[in-house]
């Protein structure tokens, strides 16, 4: 079954995939970058607030954190983030 399976897989298909994943971790981890950096960024503007609110913070903000073009990336590519149309705040 597996060597049926994985047969007609072609070589150019599995470097797409390998390229593709490269770049989605890329994405992300460009992502937790800018995400860490907004967070400090909030910190700074705002000295002694807690870490509550600050998802909210990141979205309100999220043009000057992220930038607009990479709001768009994010959104496009990672699911599950503050930059999501219908996230919902904690």
């Amino acid at each position: 079954w597996w060597k049926k399976y994985f047969q007609d897989v072609a070589g150019e298909n599995v470097d797409s995939y390998l390229t593709y994943s490269r770049q989605l971790e890329m994405v992300k981890r460009e992502y937790r970058i800018l995400y860490e950096e907004g967070v400090q960024m909030r910190k700074k503007e705002q000295p002694g607030v807690t870490y509550l609110g600050v998802e909210k913070w990141l979205r309100d903000n999220r043009n000057r954190v992220f930038g607009p073009r990479k709001v768009e990336i994010f959104r496009r590519f990672i699911s599950g983030t503050v930059l999501d149309e219908g996230y919902y705040f904690r």
